[in-house]
């Protein structure tokens, strides 16, 4: 029987390829331009959270946001590229597993640090009476710069999202399934 991808499957896989090209642009292009627009004093993420780019017309995002979306994109398309999943076929089953045990650890890491972002943001609101959930930091550990929670709160929410997609991926692979 002849394996060779046939031309659809080619076609589908370029443009996999293609869209995890481009969303891996966007995602930077996000953070270089917010970053380009700091000053002082210094709150770790802030920049990417107080300010909105207009995606399109009327249609605004955190640029934070705008990186979380299109970096997931961009991994999710990237895994099922066709280089990524015939590399990842030509792995042992024990190989696979291990990839699934630290997806499965970095889930539960994630997962922690989701409810310890919830509950430091809803306190700060309630102890700071604060209107604007946006310019929440969090101050620990003290002597170096603050972190904005939202733009924390985000970047492991992405992690955390990347954790199962990799789960999901590795048990699609086991399956027969990609």
């Amino acid at each position: 029987m002849d394996e060779r991808p046939s031309m659809r499957q080619e076609t589908c896989g370029s443009l996999y390829s293609i869209a995890s090209i481009v969303f891996g642009v966007i995602a930077v292009s996000a953070l270089v331009f917010s970053t380009l627009k700091t000053s002082p004093p210094y709150v770790i993420g802030e920049n990417l959270i107080l300010i909105e780019l207009e995606v399109l017309p009327d249609f605004c995002l955190k640029p934070m946001t705008l990186f979380t979306y299109t970096f997931f994109l961009c991994f999710i398309f990237g895994l099922n590229a066709p280089n990524s999943r015939r590399r990842m076929k030509s792995y042992s089953k024990s190989t696979r597993r291990v990839f699934s045990l630290i997806a499965w650890f970095v889930a539960m890491a994630s997962g922690f640090e989701i409810i310890y972002h919830v509950v430091i943001w809803s306190a700060s609101l309630a102890f700071q009476g604060l209107q604007n959930p946006d310019i929440i930091i969090n101050p620990w550990p003290q002597n170096q710069f603050p972190i904005n929670v939202v733009f924390s709160a985000k970047l492991v929410v992405l992690i955390f999202a990347i954790a199962i997609y990799v789960i999901d991926y590795v048990k699609r692979v086991e399956r027969g399934d990609l």
